[in-house]
């Protein structure tokens, strides 16, 4: 015989879908969590590859570049190197270049000096007098004495004569002159300005005695050696280069000794700026 199922009774029945209906009306209030499914596998790994493939390929790249710039780098220094090094030796030819240069100029100023001093013009001085001194006192007459100076051109072209300045007067002692002569009074004869002498040509200057004649007393002085009869100049003059040439000279009045062979008369003396030449 068939078992027919039991008929649950109305009041348990009531009761549990009480309890169901609540326990869905508020599901804050239980602490249980149930899964009842999960979600299908999310599709990433294909995406994920994919990004790794790029920063790959990126990094290779980022590193060829920062190799091939390194060796850039390293080919431009070497390069700047050797370019530094080739203007370095460029440098040093160049020095030596301008030091020979400098020497070769220097050696064609010095020949070009010398040509011009063997073919400029050199004009110097002499002196004539025609002596014994004489004091006033043997002679009735005022006596005047002179002295006279000659321009010779020595050199090998023209020369032309700008002045002509001379003294001719007695000093107590050769120290009492200055280191340098002074011509203040002492004026350029007017023939001389403009004068043009050439190669060998020859010019007398006549240059009176300044202050009265000589007195016995004087001569006899001037024999002793306690005073000194002077006669110096200087002449200016223009040579063919056009350049501003000048002459000093002094003569001073000389007493032989014992047995000096040399006569009396004026030799070139005087201070050492008495007697240059330019």
């Amino acid at each position: 015989m068939k078992a027919t199922p039991s008929a649950i009774p109305l009041k348990q029945q009531g009761t549990a879908d009480a309890e169901k209906n609540a326990s869905l009306a508020s599901p804050q209030q239980s602490d249980k969590v149930e899964v009842t499914a999960l979600p299908p596998e999310i599709a990433v790994k294909q995406i994920k590859d994919s990004m790794d493939r790029t920063i790959w390929r990126c990094t290779i790249i980022l590193t060829f570049v920062g190799a091939v710039g390194t060796g850039v780098a390293v080919w431009t220094l070497f390069a700047i190197k050797d370019q530094a090094e080739a203007l370095h030796k460029h440098s040093e030819e160049l020095s030596k270049l301008a030091a020979a240069a400098k020497d070769n100029a220097a050696a064609a100023k010095a020949t070009s000096d010398d040509l011009v001093k063997s073919e400029r013009a050199w004009v110097v001085a002499g002196i004539k007098f025609e002596g014994p001194l004489v004091a006033q006192e043997d002679r009735q007459e005022l006596l005047q004495m002179w002295v006279a100076f000659t321009l010779t051109n020595v050199g090998k072209s023209p020369a032309i004569v700008e002045t002509a300045k001379l003294r001719f007067h007695t000093v107590n002692s050769l120290d009492r002159l200055p280191k340098e002569p002074v011509f203040d009074n002492a004026e350029s004869p007017e023939l001389v300005d403009g004068l043009l002498l050439g190669p060998n040509d020859e010019f007398g200057i006549g240059k009176r005695f300044e202050g009265p004649a000589l007195l016995r007393s004087d001569i006899i002085a001037i024999h002793a050696g306690q005073l000194r009869l002077c006669a110096y100049g200087l002449v200016t003059y223009r040579d063919t280069f056009e350049k501003r040439r000048e002459t000093r000279f002094c003569y001073v009045w000389y007493n032989p000794l014992g047995v000096d062979p040399l006569p009396e008369g004026f030799r070139k003396g005087g201070p050492l700026g008495y007697n240059k030449a330019s």
